[in-house]
């Protein structure tokens, strides 16, 4: 059964992606098969800190999504682009970075369910042994289902007053208590 956890952050800027792939890295460090899926779809960046350009980036998580590919398609072994010693590997599922499919999503949204199942298949496909999810900051639909649709954790990359109110919002629309891995 692999570790699922989710990166999560109530506002921009926090460092949701840099805690990510760093945490992606350690993880692969030390041995484990680590997918590693950019959930930011409105604003997709962590290909970057992977060492992907754009143009390298041919499936990506919107094809899932809307275009009827497998999950597991989209997914990228970046491990040669992180140099060092690496004895495990991670794979990258990135967020479409073109302006078309970053428009659809702030028009149509996405079916977070689809999302949700796509994650359990991805794990199970690439024998995954933790899958890092890099969410949207802030509270929306598709971000609620993620942090609560699966079972795991979660890190949050703010601590401060909009978090805590943010946190109590999150939990009265779903009528639970989260799982923290907080900063201390």
């Amino acid at each position: 059964m692999a570790n699922i956890i989710s990166i999560h952050s109530f506002r921009g800027g926090t460092g949701k992606s840099n805690t990510t792939a760093n945490v992606a890295t350690l993880l692969a460090a030390q041995g484990r098969r680590v997918g590693v899926i950019d959930t930011d779809i409105q604003s997709p960046g962590i290909h970057i800190l992977f060492g992907l350009e754009g143009e390298e980036i041919t499936t990506s998580l919107n094809d899932y999504l809307w275009h009827g590919r497998e999950i597991e398609e989209a997914a990228l072994d970046v491990t040669p682009n992180l140099g060092g010693e690496i004895k495990g590997q991670i794979f990258l599922i990135p967020s479409s970075i073109k302006p078309g499919e970053i428009t659809r999503v702030l028009r149509e949204g996405y079916n977070a369910r689809k999302l949700t199942q796509g994650l359990s298949d991805l794990v199970e496909k690439l024998a995954l042994d933790v899958l890092l999810i890099d969410t949207h900051p802030g509270l929306n639909e598709e971000t609620l289902h993620i942090l609560f649709g699966l079972e795991g954790d979660e890190i949050t990359t703010s601590l401060n007053d909009y978090l805590w109110h943010g946190r109590d919002i999150r939990e009265a629309a779903l009528d639970v208590t989260p799982n923290y891995i907080s900063p201390a």
